[in-house]
């Protein structure tokens, strides 16, 4: 159904009929939407069945829907970029791709939950955005509304581009240059460890982290408790203790006390769940 979904969205149009167990189909179908915007826009997009059959053929996808996926780019190179500053991969897993991908369709399709879709482009990307930036603990709402903005305006202008016969793959290219070279895409790091000060929870301090993320996948999960919980009495990497040692809390902020336990753990998780922060 999430395929439908965005092949309708690309297509413009409401009346397919699909046979998902149809090989070729699904084939056809995954190959559109993996598409970069930019091929997505400069090529006919032509879905057909295992008897040859075409099901439907248009020469260019809707210029919103186009919009839209050069906007999901950006929101996907910059999660990148804040898993990198918290200690992470700057390549997203396949995982979370498409965790982020199944959002995207779900803000940009109609139902009854959401009523206008990607018609009301928007509220469909604000909602993408805040599913990538969730995981990471302390991102500062002054930032979200610097991403809001410049994501939105990706949107636009693609879209103005689409509709005007501009240069396409230069806005793209000029776009993601400015993605990264952004007020809101430079992560301090004071004590040079690695860690972005605002996932360090002593950024002055190289010895210390204390930030919980002990899977290094620069995301706070329960993983990260359940990890703590294994690791408990057990010999501890260098590691484990500069990212995992974080209780007690005093005065809400970590007290690392050299050992890493149950107490830990239940930190990490009550973060993870937002009941405290430092």
């Amino acid at each position: 159904m999430a395929l439908f979904n965005v092949i309708t969205l690309l297509t413009g149009a409401d009346d397919l009929e699909i046979d998902f167990s149809d090989e070729r189909t699904l084939s056809d179908m995954l190959s559109v939407i993996n598409k970069p915007s930019l091929e997505l826009y400069s090529e006919p997009i032509s879905i057909s069945n295992s008897i040859g059959e075409e099901l439907v053929s248009v020469s260019a996808p809707e210029p919103k829907a186009v919009a839209f996926s050069a906007a999901f780019a950006n929101i996907l190179e910059y999660v990148g970029m804040l898993q990198k500053a918290a200690g992470g991969d700057i390549n997203l897993s396949p995982e979370s791709i498409n965790e982020l991908g199944r959002s995207a369709i779900k803000a940009a399709t109609v139902s009854d939950d959401n009523p206008d879709g990607i018609r009301d482009m928007d509220s469909a990307l604000e909602k993408v955005i805040q599913a990538g930036v969730e995981p990471f603990i302390f991102f500062s709402e002054g930032v979200l509304q610097q991403l809001n903005t410049f994501v939105k305006m990706t949107a636009a202008n693609v879209e103005a581009a689409i509709v005007n016969g501009e240069n396409l793959e230069q806005l793209l290219i000029n776009n993601s240059l400015s993605l990264q070279n952004a007020e809101f895409s430079n992560f301090n790091d004071t004590d040079n460890d690695g860690i972005a000060d605002m996932f360090d929870a002593f950024p002055e301090d190289a010895s210390l982290v204390c930030n919980g993320d002990v899977d290094g996948d620069g995301r706070l999960s329960i993983s990260d408790a359940l990890y703590v919980l294994e690791m408990s009495g057990k010999t501890l990497s260098e590691r484990d203790l500069i990212f995992g040692d974080v209780a007690p809390l005093i005065n809400g902020r970590p007290s690392p006390d050299g050992e890493l336990n149950a107490a830990d753990a239940l930190v990490i998780l009550r973060r993870v769940q937002r009941l405290v922060s430092w």
